[in-house]
This record gives C-alpha cells, structure tokens and sequence, in this order.
C-alpha cells in the first residue's frame, strides 16, 4: 500500500489511503485550482477544482453532479492532482458542501438496500 506522494505534478495516491470525500475538504479548504483525476477498475474520472469550488466533474459517460456522486462511493482506485491546470467548463454550481452531503446520502441509501 502507497501513501499519498508529493511530486511538481501533485499529488498521487490511493483512494484506500485516503478517500475522495477527505480529498474533497482538503482542496475546498485549501482553495486550490487543480484537476482531481480518478481511476477505478479501468475507468476514469475528473473533478475540475476552480479556487476550492468544484466546477466540472466526468466519469465514464457521466457529466456534472452525476460523474462526482459516482465517483464519491468509490472505496478503493487511485487519485492524482495536477495543479497546473485550468478549469474551462463549469457544469456544477453546488457547493462542495452541498455535494458532499448528497454524496454522502446516496453512499448510505446504497449501503442500507445492500444490506
């Protein structure tokens, strides 16, 4: 198992380590402007980060709140922040707050049907 590494490009590391929803405060708190890029079992994702706002997420054939809710029930995959980067679409206008929250309900629902 790998920590989270520091590197010029940002940061890499497994979702195991440290979850999404942890990432997500991290970067919202921190303001930051970075592309928050996930793999999962061959798949992957983008959260686009604009001074802590989360503006743009994808994954697979998902766009906007859709691709992030996916993605933040994912428990395990790989996660790399690149902080040389720009957002150019904005898809989402929730608060990472707001998404969070959502996020967190939906991980619950589907938690509670599984069991």
């Amino acid at each position: 198992r790998h920590k989270a590494k520091m590197s010029s490009r940002g940061v890499s590391g497994s979702l195991a380590e440290m979850g999404l929803p942890d990432m997500v405060q991290i970067l919202w708190h921190g303001r930051k402007t970075c592309n928050l890029r996930i793999e999962h079992e061959g798949h992957r994702g983008e959260i686009h980060f604009s001074a802590g706002q989360i503006v743009h997420a994808l994954w697979a054939d998902l766009k906007g709140e859709e691709a992030f809710y996916k993605m933040i029930t994912l428990a395990d995959g790989t996660f790399r922040m690149d902080p040389a980067f720009e957002p150019k679409q904005k898809t989402i206008t929730s608060s990472p707050e707001g998404l969070l929250l959502e996020g967190m309900r939906r991980l619950d629902e589907a938690t509670n049907k599984g069991a």
